[in-house]
Parts: C-alpha cells; structure tokens; sequence
C-alpha cells in the first residue's frame, strides 16, 4: 500500500509505503462480498469485483491532522459496513504510529490535536454528533 506526498503544483514529493499491507480477499470475504452486491452475474457491478482479482482497495479514506500524521482509514467493503470503522497511523515523516478502531456506529469526520470529530449512529438511524478525546504520547499504565 502507498500514499503519495505531493507539492501543491502537483509535484511529486514522496512515496510512503507500508510494505505487506494485506489487500487479499479470503474466498468466504469473496463470497460474502459477492453475495452483498446483489446483482445479477453478468451485472456492471458483478463484472467490476470479478476484475478486482481478489484484491480490495487499501484504504476508503485520508485525512491528516494538525501535527501531520496522515490518517487512512481501512477500506471496507458492502458486506463489512457494520464493522467499526479502522485507521492507521502515520506521523509526518510516514513512520507507523499505530491502528485506531472507532467505537461501534462512529463515523470520524475530523482529527484535531486532542479530539476526534464524529457521529454516531444508533440503532434507529438517528445520528449524534460526538467528540471523543485523544490522548497523545501517553505511554500505557504500567500494571
């Protein structure tokens, strides 16, 4: 997986790559997300996923937050969407910080210094704007 860095003029900066980043679909996730487009076989949407050869996108999302780590949020597919959403961490220089998992119905829409901006969604679709605070450098307590 890769992320390209680039200049405003549209000039190259830099590659950062995460070198075996896993991209393969299992045959049950195969199955699953065959199952989950609901298509007749010979359909556009069937005929796409069958090119994909297995392989999912590396990452739905980016966003990069005041200090410049680069967030990415993990692609999911139709059949992962009630799954928690999933980022990965990357400082300004590219290097791995860590994996983020969203709690259950939260959908991140902003990064800041110490807050992620988001909503939740219960279970009646009714959306609720939340902040959840972010503690950064804290090393975990010993115990």
């Amino acid at each position: 997986m890769e992320v390209e860095e680039l200049a405003a003029t549209g000039e190259l900066i830099r590659i950062i790559r995460l070198p075996d980043y896993p991209l393969e679909l299992t045959p049950d996730e195969i199955d699953a997300a065959r199952e989950s487009l609901g298509e007749n076989p010979g359909s556009v949407a069937i005929q796409m996923f069958e090119a994909m050869s297995g392989m999912r996108p590396a990452y739905a999302d980016i966003m990069v937050d005041p200090s410049g780590a680069i967030w990415l949020e993990r692609y999911r597919g139709r059949h992962e969407r009630e799954s928690p959403q999933s980022w990965l961490v990357l400082d300004h220089d590219g290097a791995w910080l860590g994996q983020l998992v969203m709690p259950a119905g939260f959908n991140l829409h902003e990064v800041q210094m110490d807050a992620l901006l988001g909503v939740r969604i219960d279970a009646l679709d009714v959306e609720h704007p939340q902040v959840l605070r972010l503690r950064r450098n804290r090393a975990p307590a010993a115990g």
